[in-house]
C-alpha cells in the first residue's frame, strides 16, 4: 500500500456541489431570457445531445442562474419527470493540476448520482483499491470512468450543471470537454455557464422550408450528405422539421444537428424593471422621496405595487409614481441588464434612503461600480504579462467608443503595440479567440453583420483604475462619493 494513497480523501477547494441561493431572490428574473427560450425546453427534455452554454458578462447572475436550473431540474412537471442532476460550482481559480482536477470533478459528479446497480460499486471500490495502493493518474481516472458510466447507465438521462467554466485554464477546458464528450455518449447533458462564449465565426443560418422565415437559427437540421459548407447545404428549424418537411434531393433520411452546443446570452434579462421594482418594493417604505431639509417633516410616500403598470393606487402621490419609474428606467439604463451593476446602485438608494441620489449621479461613477471594475482588472492582471497586457490594450481600445470599435482597428492597435512592446512579439494573439478570452468577459463581440468589439458596459468609457492618481474623488451634493474617470494606459501598455 502506498502511504499517501491511505490519507482520506481531501475535497478539491475549488469545487462546490451547491450554490445557496438567498431567501429573497427574484427568481423570475432569468425566466423570458433563459427558462421560456426554445432552447432550455428542448435541452431540457433530455433527448438532445448538445450541451447547453449559457455566457454572459461578469455580473449578470450566471452562477444564481445555475443554482435555479439545478433546483427546476429536479422538479418534476407535466412535460418532462424528474431526472438525477448534478451540480458542480467552481468558486475560484484552479491552481491544482490539471488531471488532478479532473479526477476530483469526476469523482464529485460521481457521489451525486443515484446507485441503481452493483456494477458501479464495483467499479468504484477498484478505482479506491487502485487510490491506495498508489497507482498512476491515468489508471484512476479510467477506474473512474468505468463507475461513472455505470452510474449514468439505468437513467434514461442525467443532467450535469457546470458553473465557473472560465475559472479553468485554456489546457484544462480541453480536458474537460473531451470528459465531457465521452459521458455524453452516456447521456448526460450538460449546461456550462461561462463569461466568453465558445468562440466561432458568426453564423447566419435560415431555414429553407418553404415559405418560412425564420434566420439566424440556433436550432436546426441539416441534410448531411448534402451539405458542403453553411453557405451551401439544406437546413430546417426545429417546426419545419417537425411538420415532415424533406431535403428535395435526399429525404429525410440524413438530417442531422451538426453543432456541439447551443450558446444562450444571459447578459440582458428581460426582465431587469421588474427586479428593480421588486427590489424597491421591499423597502420603499423607509425611503424618503423628498431630500430637501424643508420636506422632511412629510409623511413618507408608500411605493404602489403597480407601478410598472403605470397606475397609482389610492395610497400613492402621482409625484412618487413618477419618480420612482424614472428611477426604475435610470437604473435599468444604467446597468445595460447586468444584474450585479443594478444591484450596486439599489445599494446606493438604500444606503442613503434617497432616491433623489440615483438621479443626481449622472455620467459620474459610484464608488462601488469602480470597485467592481478594479476587481474584475485585478483579476485579469493575474495572468501571464503577455496575455494580461493584450487584455488591457483591448479593454483600452474597445472603451474608445461607447458602441465599441470595428475588428480591423482593434487589430491595428494590437500591431501597432507589438511593434512597440517586443515581449508580445513572441505570443501575439492568434485570433479574435485570443484576445477575449484573456480580457475575460470585459469586452464582447456583439452579434452583427460588421464584425467589432465593445465593453460589456458602456461605463467603460468613463473608467480609470482606482491606483491611479488622476482618478479624483469626487464628493457630490447628494453626499455620494463618485469619481469622474476615463480609461488611460497601465504602464504604458494602453495608449
Amino acid at each position: 500500500m502506498d502511504p499517501f494513497g491511505l490519507r482520506s480523501r481531501v475535497t478539491n477547494s475549488a469545487l462546490s456541489k451547491q450554490h445557496a441561493l438567498s431567501p429573497d431572490i427574484y427568481d423570475r428574473l432569468f425566466d423570458s431570457i433563459f427558462f421560456q427560450s426554445k432552447e432550455f425546453s428542448y435541452w431540457s427534455q433530455g433527448n438532445q445531445p448538445w450541451q447547453l452554454h449559457c455566457y454572459g458578462a461578469p455580473g449578470c447572475g450566471k452562477t444564481t442562474l445555475a443554482a435555479i436550473a439545478v433546483r427546476r431540474l429536479r422538479e418534476s412537471t407535466p412535460g418532462r419527470k424528474a431526472a438525477p442532476v448534478a451540480s458542480i460550482f467552481i468558486e475560484k481559480d484552479v491552481s491544482t493540476s490539471a488531471v488532478v482536477f479532473v479526477e476530483d470533478l469526476l469523482d464529485c459528479i460521481y457521489h451525486q448520482l443515484p446507485n441503481l446497480g452493483f456494477e458501479s460499486d464495483h467499479h468504484y471500490e477498484q478505482y479506491e483499491m487502485a487510490c491506495q495502493g498508489g497507482e498512476s493518474t491515468s489508471k484512476r481516472i479510467t477506474l473512474l470512468r468505468k463507475a461513472l458510466h455505470s452510474r449514468l447507465e439505468p437513467s434514461d438521462h442525467t443532467f450535469l450543471v457546470l458553473d465557473g467554466y472560465d475559472r479553468v485554464s485554456e489546457g484544462l477546458q480541453v480536458l474537460l470537454d473531451c470528459e465531457f464528450a465521452n459521458l455524453q455518449v452516456h447521456r448526460l447533458r450538460v449546461m456550462i455557464t461561462r463569461r466568453v462564449p465558445a468562440f466561432e465565426v458568426p453564423l447566419w443560418m435560415s431555414c429553407d422550408g418553404h415559405d418560412c422565415e425564420e434566420d439566424r437559427l440556433k436550432l436546426y437540421w441539416v441534410c448531411k450528405k448534402c451539405y458542403k459548407n453553411q453557405y451551401d447545404c439544406y437546413a430546417l428549424c426545429y417546426a419545419c422539421k417537425e411538420k415532415g418537411l424533406k431535403c428535395p434531393d435526399d429525404g429525410a433520411v440524413y438530417f442531422e444537428e451538426l453543432y456541439d452546443h447551443v450558446d444562450i446570452d444571459v447578459s440582458h434579462p428581460n426582465d431587469i424593471e421588474e427586479y428593480i421594482a421588486w427590489d424597491l418594493q421591499k423597502e420603499y417604505s423607509h425611503l424618503q422621496v423628498n431630500s430637501n431639509s424643508e420636506d422632511a417633516s412629510k409623511p413618507q410616500e408608500p411605493l404602489a405595487k403597480d407601478v410598472m403598470d403605470g397606475t397609482d393606487s389610492a395610497t400613492t402621490l402621482p409625484t412618487a409614481t413618477e419618480k420612482l419609474r424614472k428611477v426604475i428606467q435610470s437604473i435599468s439604463n444604467n446597468a445595460e441588464g447586468n444584474i450585479t451593476i443594478a444591484k450596486l446602485y439599489l445599494d446606493n438608494i438604500h444606503k442613503h434612503q434617497c432616491l433623489d441620489d440615483v438621479e443626481k449621479v449622472g455620467d459620474r461613477l459610484p464608488r462601488n461600480l469602480i470597485a467592481l471594475f478594479d476587481a474584475g482588472m485585478e483579476r485579469i492582471k493575474q495572468q501571464p504579462r503577455t496575455q494580461s497586457d493584450i487584455a488591457l490594450m483591448a479593454i483600452s481600445a474597445a472603451a474608445e467608443k461607447d458602441r465599441g470599435i470595428p475588428l480591423a482597428s482593434l487589430e491595428d492597435w494590437m500591431r501597432d503595440a507589438i511593434t512597440r512592446l517586443p515581449h508580445l512579439a513572441d505570443a501575439p494573439p492568434r485570433s479574435l479567440e485570443d484576445v477575449l478570452r484573456f480580457a475575460n468577459g470585459f469586452i464582447i463581440e456583439p452579434f452583427s453583420r460588421e464584425r467589432h468589439v465593445a465593453t460589456y458596459n458602456q461605463f467603460f468609457t468613463f473608467y480609470k483604475p482606482a491606483e491611479s492618481p488622476s482618478s479624483i474623488k469626487n464628493t457630490d451634493q447628494t453626499g455620494i462619493e463618485s469619481a469622474e474617470v476615463d480609461l488611460t494606459t497601465d504602464d504604458g501598455i494602453a495608449a
